[in-house]
């Protein structure tokens, strides 16, 4: 009896809760289909999308995971701290519901190696899905076009991917040009270039770099130039000029995200144009008035560092195929002052997943989490949905079957006196040192391998980051188990 008291307390509640949630995105699944039956697309597109497909269990594994991102990113900074409000209100609840105590404690035991694991497979599942991802390829309606990325990172910087593979990435996705733009770097572009003219000439590498200050003000995406603007030689206006000199343009980057600063405020400063679309986000109507009233470039924008999806494509009427290599760059730069770009999004076709239409970030509060959430569910595609409920049946799995084994622990502490000697000796202060170790250690590789100013110190490839992240993962399990074997022998001493 008490055996099954205890797989009631620590299995009931989660495993209804997660069964729920995998039963309410079954049942809207054909309301999304009826959604998108009604879809249609915009009238002046003339290309064709065309669907890079993927095996469906590798689209399974990292569809969650790409969400969750994608999720988070529209959160931004100012919602992550009312969702980590809402998980303790989640945890407050389940804590109420358990009278035992014994689901929280194996929560609470278990929340470090969850986190730890959960951002590493994450990270890994980040990576693949740039090479495996469920994606889309444009088809241009005329040869005589230049499909254009004007904005990427490489791992010189943020990005995931090296200059060549952003290369590879974007051929796949229908581009026939795309501009490198490490942060105050052109040093990803140029390798770029280099890699894509040896072994694909028809296909031009823009050199370009994100200049930014702070990380909270403007960031301009500087396309055309010839050296590095750093941000400790020129302020804002002066990397404009320099810019302009170097015969580039300087275009703000995801302006919704500068603060501080008023639209007006930042055309003031002489830029050449906006970014109306950048990742899952778009600009709101003010934005694209201001660029129509002062006739300012309007581009779209992947600003890809990690991922499948290619959201959108800038078409241009330039024919490359004559024009001499040292020319390429100063026709697509003529070609966006002209304003002849023409900007196509996954919006534009029916049956396609497209942006979250947050359409500028909001004020968050408190409810900000649950709105952001039921956009993202009602966004999803059928498949999408289903992937989601296997996940969910498998975590309820897990569960449940982790609540049924605590009723042998009895026959385990008696067994676990005699598994492994030297364990033992170590004792639960070493397994706890073995933990905050490797911890620490995981923490850090992550940190080295994603973030730019540390990058600028040590630079850790993706590869070289998870191979470091099996060692310190080895060293992580056998620290919990010579935790979880100490308190054992010490329970089995006492009684």
């Amino acid at each position: 009896m008490r055996g099954g008291r205890e797989w009631q307390a620590i299995g009931r509640f989660p495993g209804v809760a997660i069964e729920a949630l995998a039963l309410c995105l079954l049942l809207t699944c054909h309301l999304h289909a009826q959604d998108m039956a009604h879809m249609s697309g915009r009238v002046d597109v003339r290309e064709q999308i065309q669907p890079l497909p993927a095996p469906s269990f590798l689209r399974t594994l990292l569809t969650p995971a790409l969400d969750s991102i994608d999720y988070a990113y529209s959160l931004g900074e100012e919602g992550l701290p009312y969702l980590l409000l809402w998980f303790c209100v989640a945890f407050g609840v389940a804590t109420a519901l358990d009278r035992s105590g014994k689901w929280r404690q194996a929560f609470l035991a278990r929340l470090v190696l969850v986190f730890l694991f959960s951002a590493q497979l994450l990270f890994l599942a980040l990576y693949l899905s740039a090479f495996c991802g469920e994606s889309y390829r444009l088809i241009p309606s005329d040869d005589a076009q230049v499909i254009f990325d004007p904005h990427c990172h490489s791992t010189v910087s943020t990005g995931l991917l090296t200059p060549a593979q952003l290369v590879e990435w974007h051929r796949q996705r229908g581009y026939s040009a795309m501009s490198v733009t490490d942060s105050n770097s052109t040093k990803g572009a140029f390798e770029a270039r280099n890699y894509a003219r040896q072994r694909y000439p028809a296909f031009h590498v823009v050199i370009g770099e994100e200049y930014k200050r702070s990380r909270r003000g403007m960031h301009l995406v500087l396309l055309g130039i010839q050296k590095d603007i750093l941000p400790e030689v020129f302020d804002v206006g002066n990397a404009i000029a320099e810019t302009h000199r170097q015969r580039g343009i300087a275009i703000v980057a995801h302006p919704w995200s500068v603060k501080g600063m008023s639209l007006e405020e930042m055309a003031d400063l002489g830029v050449d144009g906006f970014e109306v679309f950048n990742g899952v986000m778009q600009g709101n109507d003010e934005l694209f008035q201001l660029c129509a009233a002062r006739n300012l470039i309007m581009l779209g924008a992947t600003d890809l560092k990690k991922g499948p999806h290619a959201r959108m494509w800038n078409v241009l009427p330039v024919d490359l195929q004559d024009v001499p290599f040292p020319e390429r760059t100063r026709e697509i730069v003529r070609a966006l002052k002209g304003q002849s770009n023409r900007i196509v999004t996954a919006q534009d076709f029916p049956g396609v997943d497209g942006f979250s239409n947050l359409n500028w970030r909001p004020e968050t509060n408190i409810w900000t989490p649950l709105i952001k959430a039921s956009q993202v569910v009602r966004s999803m595609t059928a498949s999408r949905r289903m992937a989601w409920c296997g996940w969910l049946i498998a975590l309820t799995a897990v569960v449940v079957r982790s609540a049924a084994s605590r009723r042998r622990d009895g026959r385990r502490i008696a067994a676990a006196r005699y598994s492994f000697a030297p364990r033992r000796t170590l004792g639960s202060l070493s397994g706890w040192m073995l933990i905050l170790f490797s911890g620490l250690g995981i923490l850090v590789c992550g940190a080295f391998a994603t973030v730019y100013e540390l990058k600028e110190v040590f630079t850790l490839r993706p590869q070289q980051c998870f191979a470091v992240w099996i060692a310190l993962d080895v060293i992580l399990l056998f620290g919990f188990s010579v935790v979880k074997n100490a308190r054992k022998e010490r329970r089995t001493m006492a009684r």
